[in-house]
């Protein structure tokens, strides 16, 4: 027969009530961690050097990163954009046929065959846009990382 004694059993149990709590806490600042760096990724890496070239800037200005509390025990991280053609990017797609107007200057100006044409308006034909993922392949590219931080947050969070 096998005896056990167990020294400061009082303690031990507190240690434990307190899992819960410190685990919650150290998962949510991961998840929190690694939010903002995939949102740094995003706009550093892929906008900047790799998918998409920067013309305007607008694209990678509206990249925001947000931690929601889902649930008692439940973290979210979300990284995205709330512009409506970055679905475009993203997904790839098509554009309609529309007319494209001059709207601060009184004429569009261009090169078309080797040739300057000057008009006031022109019909666009649409176009087909390739998949340019930066989300998605961003967040591939990152979930080792990820997977190894809340790895790490928890580890710790037990051995404290």
């Amino acid at each position: 027969m096998i005896k056990a004694v167990l020294v400061n059993a009082e303690g031990v149990v507190v240690r434990l009530q307190k899992l819960p709590e410190q685990l919650r806490g150290a998962v949510r600042r991961a998840v929190e961690a690694e939010t903002i760096a995939l949102a740094r990724h995003v706009k550093e890496f892929k906008l900047t050097w790799q998918q998409l070239k920067t013309r305007t800037g607008t694209l990678r200005r509206s990249i925001a990163a947000a931690t929601l509390l889902t649930g008692p025990d439940a973290v979210l991280g979300a990284v995205g954009t709330n512009l409506v053609y970055a679905a475009t990017h993203e997904y790839g797609g098509t554009t309609r046929a529309h007319v494209i107007e001059a709207r601060r200057k009184k004429a569009l100006a261009f090169a078309m065959g080797g040739k300057d044409v000057v008009v006031r308006r022109v019909m666009h034909p649409g176009s087909r846009m390739p998949e340019r993922s930066f989300l998605r392949s961003s967040l591939a590219e990152r979930a080792d990382d990820i997977r190894a931080a809340l790895e790490r947050a928890v580890a710790q969070a037990v051995q404290a």
